[in-house]
């Protein structure tokens, strides 16, 4: 798969098989839907880049294996994750706009778009970069974890909530 067709949902669902994306790149050109439980979306055969321009909605139960290259959320998404505990995207970068509609949890988070975190907590677990692009914060949490690094715009020095662990667990 390396392509779906705009204009309609595209939607992974049925079986208790992983679906693995083993093409360079994976473009959604509207909504992407993971609906099934006991299923996980695999991305570290090749390393696909996964970019959405619509909205990402997981459901509980719906795992994903990510690689080392990113999700690029490059539209107008809104991110749902259905599950009690965020499932690991791996790395993000967002170059349009992401409102969050709950937690997410990423590798690497990079900001040049426009991310709207509401109340909800953003975990990050290795380097979240807004030099560039607009965070509006609201009331969430910014979880830094393990090395996790923050470079904030020059000037921009705060966050409502902020957590720093440095355990190896």
């Amino acid at each position: 798969i390396t392509s779906f067709p705009p204009r309609r949902p595209s939607e992974l669902k049925g079986g208790t098989s992983d679906l693995t994306i083993s093409g360079p790149n994976l473009t959604v050109d509207n909504d992407l839907i993971l609906s099934s439980t006991a299923r996980t979306l695999r991305l570290d055969t090749n390393n696909p880049e996964v970019e959405v321009l619509g909205d990402v909605t997981i459901a509980s139960g719906f795992g994903i294996t990510h690689g080392t290259a990113d999700w690029e959320f490059s539209g107008t998404t809104t991110y749902t994750d259905n599950n009690a505990v965020p499932v690991d995207i791996g790395n993000a970068s967002v170059t349009g706009t992401l409102t969050l509609a709950s937690d997410i949890q990423t590798g690497n988070l990079t900001l040049t778009g426009t991310l709207d975190a509401a109340s909800y907590t953003i975990k990050v677990d290795v380097t979240f970069d807004y030099t560039v692009g607009t965070f509006t914060y609201g009331t969430s949490t910014v979880e830094l974890t393990f090395d996790g690094d923050w470079n904030g715009k020059a000037g921009v020095t705060y966050l409502y909530k902020a957590i720093v662990d440095t355990r190896v667990t």
